[in-house]
């Protein structure tokens, strides 16, 4: 973005660099085909362009134009003048997925150890560049950046190699080298809201697993999919993935807030789509003993059974509330 209007300041990244790529992707266009519920998006290349310069970002002084390449900084041939085969999309892919530049399975490496270990070994995952933060440990970063091109790019592979390692199933250690951040173990954190909503339908046994014939918002109460399939808009936030720290859809996120706040609590004591959650999951539920029937919910819920605390709370509410359906 900052290359948009000048040289960066930090970066080896001219206006001349951001003009030549955009100018990739100014040069394809966006189709949408219905065929039956499936909508199918189609980006294929339209009338080439080469974009001029803005100086200053403005569009009312354009300069020199600037060819279709890559930055010349990220490309393993920075002397070719611009890119030859339509748009340059595939060019593009080529350069970014040659084995002489390691930048994109460093960044992919670094994003996957992040989501498992709660921590990542670059912690600006979004930029490695001067304005960056350094990795904390380079040379696990390139051994599992190797390993992950040598394994074709899988990440299926390299979540296996991840949580099979034994720095991943140790436990969490606090002591250590000064200054040096620890990454043994798995650190627990919170569900994401995607993660929220999903186990909700799982535990009432709702979840489909089959992709949608059409797209729902998340929060629409007939939408039992997965919410990896759900309907976002950059316009309309969803209230019921908003209020858990769903990154806004307009923006570039490379990681997620986390939050604890009050109006949490609220919006699952009072949502309707949490509510019928849980209706589904009492329904039909007469147990006879409930000792045994709140073993039965918790083991459902939590795939473990109750503490002796909580087995007393959950008694003492339903023997409140009678026993009946709207308490458990």
């Amino acid at each position: 973005a900052c290359a948009r209007c000048h040289d960066h300041l930090s970066e080896p990244i001219g206006a001349e660099d951001y003009y030549a790529f955009a100018g990739i992707f100014a040069s394809v266009q966006h189709d949408y085909v219905t065929r039956g519920d499936h909508t199918l998006h189609i980006v294929s290349d339209a009338v080439l362009k080469n974009l001029r310069v803005f100086r200053n970002g403005d569009p009312e002084q354009a300069g020199e134009l600037a060819p279709r390449r890559n930055i010349r900084l990220l490309s393993p041939h920075p002397d070719l003048d611009a890119y030859q085969d339509g748009s340059g999309r595939r060019e593009l892919a080529a350069e970014l997925t040659a084995p002489s530049n390691p930048l994109l399975a460093r960044v992919m490496v670094n994003r996957v150890w992040g989501e498992l270990f709660g921590r990542y070994l670059v912690e600006t995952p979004s930029n490695f560049g001067q304005s960056g933060a350094p990795p904390t440990h380079p040379e696990l970063l390139d051994y599992l950046a190797c390993r992950f091109v040598e394994n074709g790019w899988s990440v299926k592979w390299l979540v296996r190699e991840l949580v099979s390692s034994a720095t991943y199933r140790q436990e969490r250690v606090q002591a250590g080298t000064p200054g040096l951040p620890l990454y043994a173990g798995m650190m627990r954190r919170r569900l994401t809201a995607e993660m929220i909503r999903d186990s909700m339908l799982f535990a009432s046994r709702e979840l489909s697993l089959d992709p949608p014939t059409q797209s729902l918002p998340a929060s629409h109460l007939d939408n039992r999919n997965r919410t990896i399939y759900a309907r976002f808009s950059r316009l309309e936030r969803d209230g019921f993935l908003d209020e858990f720290d769903y990154p806004d859809p307009a923006l570039h996120t490379p990681r997620r807030d986390s939050s604890i706040t009050a109006t949490q609590k609220l919006f699952l004591l009072n949502n309707d789509f949490v509510n019928q959650r849980a209706e589904k999951l009492a329904k039909g539920k007469k147990w006879v003993n409930p000792d045994h029937g709140v073993t039965a919910l918790y083991r459902q819920l939590f795939a473990r059974p109750p503490s002796d605390e909580e087995r007393r709370i959950a008694l003492r509410f339903l023997a409140a509330g009678g026993g009946t359906d709207r308490a458990w």
